[in-house]
């Protein structure tokens, strides 16, 4: 599902309805069950009534009349013309129970009211006390022959019944009808204004309808009725159809009274344990639906949660159902948990529409479906539209695994920063992406913006233009835990890699201790690495340090190149009391000083230089050195007693080096005076004795 924003509760309703629909879920049509024609009654049904009446008078004489002869003449041939009411009312009685034709019985009714009779009680004449008469009355049982119709299921015999029925016998004999589960005796009753509201019996015969199932057109038939059961019978019976799983009196008895609250939502529970799509839509979308957001909502919402049973299809649209019902809150959120650990993404989706908020328990669902390396689920959890607190998007870059492909942790961290990820995470996560060689992700970490194209129309044109707009975010620190990330990347040799590190710009210190770790690489990267690194900031003097250590590797492990780059980018010679230069003069490596010398050394470092020169045995190897240094000497060496010593002891070495005097001598760099003109005298003397 794709959306905008949470659902509003207009959507929500109007969703909910929809998915009523889908699941078939309407309101139920009338119930019009087919009534028999009404009694024609005919000449003959008369005779036969008489008959009747008669048969029954003789067969009621007394005993003491059937021993006289002619006692039978006598009944038959009696000039009596009129019946007693008990007469005609036991009359009926039998012939309703012997199932006689309701022709005949409306003849006996004519009758019975002619004699003043009621076929709703048995009026009995009798001499008892007025006490007696009314305890009799109090006991007699009402709509005798009705019910007895009923119980034949004398469709036609009932339909004449009803005609002449008041409304406690039609009250009376409701439940009667409901018991035969036959539609048509039930509504012969109720479209005379029979109530299921006004006896036990009958909200009772109507109860074992609805929890039996199946009888949903007769439960129709008392709902379309002005007298059905109150609003909480009518509940509790919701309980029991929905027990039963009988959809269609469900929907009757929703689209009735009753509440989908009752008994903390019990009904809606049941058809969630049943996993009963279409009731449950029923109950939801019901006249008195559960409370939106309430009690039997919510329990409901995660009730369906705790089963692993249901069909997913089926648990995606209850689901939803719930959700539009008002199911919120921390409830939604924990589910999102569950489907997220089930890799259940049409779910994740459909929760987070609803409202289902990333940020529940520490945003612990985003944690764990990054630490799982789920990147489609974390691309579904957090679109466009789901908030994420920043606090909460940086820790959850501390949870992207470590071994995770170059692909996918672009993605993450992407994601990650645009819901305002900041802070040391990101470090850690620059230093992760190094050891995993992902310069892509590098990238991403040390550029502080994205850049995202917009589509810009031209006024007045139908041509548009796509222009380009940046989106800020906060980087990661090339300097964090003293530049670990680049020193890695050294160590590495991942030359491609410290390019892309130093865009990040790290600070002299970070840049200090990462340049002399080249020295450990192969001497190709060497030079690749330095050429990196020194342009971005490394300090004169750690150059220096760098170029020393360069010099005092001996061939072939020492990197020419290295030293004539370290060179030119102002490495200072005369660092360290011009070590390097000292290097070259005791390993004798002329090519070494006269590359060094190029950079112009300080007339210390060449006194300095020369003295240690003074010390090599071989004299031409000396001279040449000694030559190139006073060469290299910028303005006269300043005599010092250094070198006046120097001098003397040359001269006191047998055999004396006369080139080497006369270079000294022609370069002024003896002091004549040191001593009161010892070096003169010295030098004189030599030449005497030559």
């Amino acid at each position: 599902m794709s959306s905008s924003s949470v659902a509003s509760q207009d959507a929500r309703r109007a969703r909910l309805q929809q998915l009523a629909a889908e699941w078939g879920i309407h309101q139920p049509s009338p119930v019009i069950p087919p009534l028999p024609a009404p009694v024609a009654r005919t000449q003959q049904d008369d005779l036969e009534a008489e008959e009747l009446l008669k048969r029954r008078r003789l067969s009621s004489s007394s005993g003491m009349e059937r021993h006289s002869h002619g006692s039978l003449r006598r009944a038959f041939g009696s000039s009596k013309k009129t019946w007693e009411a008990s007469e005609i009312f036991e009359a009926l009685d039998n012939h309703i129970a012997n199932r006689g034709s309701p022709g005949v019985a409306d003849a006996l009714i004519e009758k019975l009211k002619s004699a003043g009779g009621n076929i709703n009680v048995l009026n009995v004449k009798s001499k008892t006390s007025i006490i007696s008469r009314r305890r009799s009355l109090e006991s007699l049982e009402r709509s005798r022959v009705l019910q007895k119709a009923i119980e034949n299921r004398q469709a036609d015999m009932v339909a004449l019944l009803v005609q002449y029925a008041d409304e406690i016998a039609l009250d009376n004999s409701l439940s009667y009808a409901l018991r035969t589960t036959d539609p048509v005796m039930v509504q012969l009753l109720l479209a005379r204004g029979a109530k299921a509201s006004q006896t036990d019996d009958a909200k009772n015969a109507f109860a074992e309808l609805c929890a039996m199932g199946g009888y949903s057109d007769i439960v129709g038939l008392v709902l379309q009725s002005e007298g059905r059961p109150p609003p909480d019978w009518l509940s509790m019976c919701m309980v029991s159809a929905a027990k039963k799983g009988c959809l269609p009196t469900v929907l009757w008895l929703s689209r009735a009274a009753a509440d989908g609250e009752y008994s903390k939502g019990e009904a809606l529970k049941t058809a969630i344990e049943q996993c009963r799509v279409d009731i449950a839509l029923a109950i939801l979308t019901g006249a008195k639906p559960p409370i939106s957001g309430g009690q039997a909502v919510t329990e409901s919402f995660i009730q369906l949660f705790q089963k692993d049973t249901i069909n997913p299809n089926e648990k995606l649209v209850l689901a939803e159902a719930l959700l539009c019902a008002g199911a919120s809150g921390d409830p939604v959120s924990a589910a999102l948990v569950v489907a997220c650990e089930a890799g259940f993404f049409d779910m994740v989706n459909l929760l987070l529409y609803y409202g289902a908020s990333v940020d529940y328990q520490d945003a612990s669902v985003i944690k764990s479906a990054i630490a799982r390396g789920h990147t489609g689920l974390v691309m579904s959890m957090l679109n466009e539209h789901t908030p994420l607190s920043p606090v909460y998007a940086s820790q959850c870059v501390e949870s992207i695994p470590k071994n995770l492909l170059p692909e996918d942790r672009h993605t993450i961290l992407s994601i990650l920063l645009r819901k305002g990820a900041k802070g040391n995470p990101l470090s850690e996560a620059l230093i992760d992406a190094v050891k995993a060689s992902d310069l892509q992700s590098v990238q991403l970490l040390l550029t502080p913006h994205f850049a995202v194209g917009q589509t810009v129309s031209r006024q007045g044109s139908q041509s548009s233009r796509v222009s380009v707009a940046y989106i800020s975010h906060d980087v990661a620190s090339v300097d964090y835990k003293d530049g670990l990330a680049l020193m890695i990347a050294v160590q590495m040799g991942n030359v491609a890699m410290v390019r892309q590190l130093l865009t990040g710009r790290p600070s002299t210190h970070t840049l200090d201790r990462v340049f002399p770790l080249i020295h450990h690489l192969p001497d190709p990267v060497r030079c690749h690495m330095a050429e990196c690194l020194v342009p971005a900031g490394v300090s004169q003097s750690c150059i220096s340090a760098v170029l020393q250590a360069a010099i005092e590797e001996q061939p072939p492990r020492r990197n020419e190149a290295l030293i004539g780059l370290l060179l030119q980018n102002n490495a200072d010679v005369d660092f360290n009391a011009g070590a390097s230069i000292l290097s070259a003069v005791v390993n004798q490596d002329l090519p070494l000083l006269e590359t060094l010398l190029q950079s112009r050394p300080s007339i210390p470092t060449i006194n300095g230089a020369l003295l240690k020169a003074m010390e090599l045995g071989d004299r031409l190897i000396r001279y040449q050195i000694i030559m190139r240094l006073l060469r290299a000497r910028m303005g006269p060496i300043q005599p010092s007693a250094e070198l006046a010593q120097a001098f003397i002891q040359l001269l006191s070495t047998k055999p004396v080096d006369s080139h080497l005097v006369a270079l000294f001598l022609d370069h002024g760099v003896i002091d004549a005076n040191y001593e009161q003109g010892l070096p003169v005298a010295r030098s004189e003397e030599r030449r005497v004795g030559e």
